[in-house]
């Protein structure tokens, strides 16, 4: 709204300062794992902070300290889905993202999902050259299609360049920056590749199966 003020009664549109956003974001964060820790401890909770890992079907190491409990709750949430395309080792993921102290001149989201959508946005926002590739002819599949063509509409005219009915299939490494090859054969060139495609459950607790818990890559039960 402001965009389309500009001229019009306001005379500049606002802008987003990258470097000035991480300091309260990192605040916000920074304090919430000490706060959910006191509502724990306060409630009679004990709590361990670490990597957990089932060593059998009743027990658990977490940083050296087994564990034993007759019912365990698995409640790890999701991860970010890591592709096997070659050079995708030069890719990151959203949480990345969020951490970056100074962004990069170009940035190419791999997902046409609400992730790389909002991030997309901020980014361009703070000055960035910014490119979405998705693998289908309709991003943002889980929302309805008339308010999905007016966000693409909107995203286009703010500069973002969409690229449907696209997929990576190699990453190269060349001279600080990366060229993205798409299954079009057309060559991205960019500073940084964000994948956001999709999240999958963190089941690293289960590494090794020795808590004997039925599982495949979508859920466990």
């Amino acid at each position: 709204m402001a965009h389309h003020l500009q001229g019009i009664g306001l005379s500049e549109a606002p802008s987003t300062d990258w470097s000035a956003l991480q300091e309260p974001k990192n605040a916000f964060l920074d304090g919430i794992p000490e706060g959910q820790k006191k509502e724990f401890q306060d409630s009679g909770i004990e709590t361990f902070a670490g990597l957990a890992t089932f060593t059998g079907p009743s027990s658990l190491e977490v940083n050296g300290k087994s564990l034993e409990a007759v019912n365990i709750v698995i409640a790890t949430g999701a991860k970010p889905r890591k592709t096997d395309i070659p050079g995708s080792e030069h890719a990151h993921n959203s949480e990345y993202f969020l951490g970056i102290e100074s962004l990069p001149k170009r940035i190419l989201f791999v997902g046409g999902g609400y992730i790389s959508s909002e991030f997309a946005h901020v980014a361009g926002q703070a000055g960035a050259e910014v490119t979405i590739l998705h693998r289908s002819e309709c991003p943002l599949k889980a929302f309805d299609r008339d308010i999905v063509k007016t966000i693409v509409e909107a995203s286009k005219d703010s500069g973002i360049r969409i690229i449907l009915e696209e997929s990576p299939t190699r990453i190269e490494s060349i001279d600080n920056q990366f060229r993205v090859h798409g299954s079009s054969s057309t060559v991205y060139e960019t500073d940084l590749v964000i994948e956001a495609t999709s999240r999958v459950p963190n089941l690293s607790a289960l590494d090794g199966d020795l808590g004997e818990v039925e599982h495949s890559s979508g859920a466990s039960k």
